[in-house]
């Protein structure tokens, strides 16, 4: 697997993360539409509704940006964004594990090619209310994918901060909260936290005064490379270590999310059959059991499994040799 038609050992590699609808394949859509020059032509196709429309990961490359002081860090070099798709949120046909295994399966083939990981953009949107499960499970398997050593090339950037136009006390204590709760752990290992610039008219700016531009982010970024790359938890996991994706920190974190989905898949299973509906609705909570079931089996090592079957293999032979029945 090629982590891009054309790569070049010193491209710097941007991946963008968050949850489905924070903003991510239009924000890699501004770079493209701002480059000076770029090698990707088109636009990443964005989705209005619910679900995420992203359901691999894109590579997107700029040769050139519009930011002098960054094309003179840069070097050179090309930028290239990765996109990629939201857990919680992909569909039926992309569960989390799915999601997790494109996503660190084109990591590791970045590092094994020699790419450098400039620094990792996590978007989140500031117009959600709450804090959901869904966060939870994004913000989780986004710092197990990274680890703790790479956060100082992290950003966290809150999006849509002119939507919130007409209540920005609201926005700004959103915020704060998010900074003092949810990211607090990843902010104590030196995460950047800031508000990205909207892509209005400057007239419309005001609002979201104390906002960075979005090239301004990555020059914060590449400015604080100092002659290194990062390298991701997921990468050294998987190339150097040469784990299997189950007996990864994502991995294992994402049983554990799966474990909890089960339960809950199962009380309703229960609850259903005790006060039936609409037949629909068993048969519904059924087929996300064995969905959740086939993710877990997927996500245990083959080490473990061939071990589990020789174990299996020798209870077996053990029960024939002395006339065992049951």
């Amino acid at each position: 697997m090629r982590a891009s038609g054309d790569h070049r050992e010193e491209d710097i590699i941007i991946p963008v993360m968050g949850e489905t609808k924070a903003g991510k394949s239009t924000l890699i859509n501004r770079f493209l539409r701002e480059a000076v020059e770029k090698e990707t032509e088109g636009e990443m196709p964005v989705n209005a509704g619910l679900k995420s429309c992203t359901k691999k990961v894109v590579p997107a490359i700029i040769l050139k940006t519009p930011d002098e002081a960054l094309n003179d860090a840069l070097r050179g070099r090309r930028l290239v964004f990765v996109d990629t798709p939201g857990f919680n949120d992909a569909g039926p046909d992309m569960s989390d594990r799915k999601v997790l295994n494109l996503v660190s399966d084109w990591l590791a083939a970045s590092y094994r090619e020699k790419t450098i990981v400039g620094g990792v953009i996590y978007l989140h949107d500031i117009t959600q209310e709450g804090w959901t499960r869904s966060s939870q499970t994004n913000l989780d398997l986004f710092f197990k994918l990274c680890g703790e050593e790479a956060m100082t090339q992290v950003s966290i950037v809150a999006t849509k901060w002119d939507k919130i136009s007409t209540r920005l006390d609201e926005g700004t204590e959103r915020l704060k909260e998010l900074k003092n709760d949810y990211w607090k752990h990843m902010i104590q290992q030196d995460a950047s936290v800031c508000i990205l610039q909207p892509d209005v008219s400057p007239d419309q700016r005001a609002a979201s005064e104390g906002s960075i531009p979005p090239w301004g982010i990555i020059h914060r970024l590449v400015s604080s490379m100092d002659g290194r790359s990062v390298v991701l938890q997921i990468q050294t996991e998987i190339v150097k270590l040469e784990k299997e994706l189950g007996e990864t920190e994502a991995g294992k974190e994402l049983r554990r999310k799966l474990e909890e989905l089960l339960a809950d898949a199962k009380k309703t299973r229960r609850e259903l059959k005790i006060q039936p509906s609409n037949p629909m609705d068993l048969s519904e909570s059924q087929r996300k059991i064995e969905a959740i079931r086939e993710d877990l089996v997927q996500l245990v090592p083959s080490t473990r499994k061939a071990f589990l079957r020789w174990v299996r293999g020798k209870w077996q032979s053990g029960k024939a040799a002395v006339g065992f029945k049951g």
